[in-house]
């Protein structure tokens, strides 16, 4: 009965990660774009919570489903569990900071369920900050383009005056 439940685990993970691999975390070169950067980190800690989520109550070890969850999503869980980070730094985000807390008082279900609840709210309000500055962005180039244009019109009109 053990190796009938591990095979059906690895089924079940194999499937999983087939299944979720369209959903790719964000590039890594957002940092370098102005008001990209918030809505990428919302949505990568989105695939993280998620994927943690799933696999948890599907019946994976808590520690398990992090390391693939972090494997997926491009998340530096590291701190979560207690390691060093591979790069050498931990960035703290908050919500890893929330469930370490939770892990160790044995509440990491409830705070992973609290979590992947609430964190839709913050998805949509980094995508709106992220829209609204780049709509701004659109609207000044859009401007700079007209002003040209009417200057550009008008420059002839008025060096006809200067040959007669």
């Amino acid at each position: 009965a053990g190796a009938g439940a591990a095979a059906v685990a690895i089924f079940g993970i194999a499937t999983f990660s087939k299944r979720i691999a369209s959903l790719a975390p964000a590039w890594h070169w957002h940092r370098y774009i102005p008001g990209f950067s918030p809505s990428v980190a919302a949505y990568n800690m989105s695939l993280f919570l998620n994927f943690t989520r799933i696999l948890v109550e599907s019946g994976l070890e808590e520690e398990q489903a992090v390391r693939i969850s972090q494997e997926l999503s491009s998340i530096d869980a590291a701190l979560l569990l207690g390691e060093d980070s591979p790069s050498g730094d931990h960035e703290v985000l908050p919500n890893l900071v929330e469930l370490r807390i939770a892990r160790s008082l044995g509440l990491f279900r409830n705070e992973l369920e609290a979590q992947c609840d609430f964190h839709p709210a913050t998805l949509a309000t980094a995508l709106t900050k992220t829209r609204d500055s780049f709509s701004w962005a659109m609207r000044l180039i859009l401007y700079l383009v007209v002003g040209i244009l009417v200057i550009a019109c008008y420059l002839p009109i008025f060096s006809l005056g200067t040959v007669i």
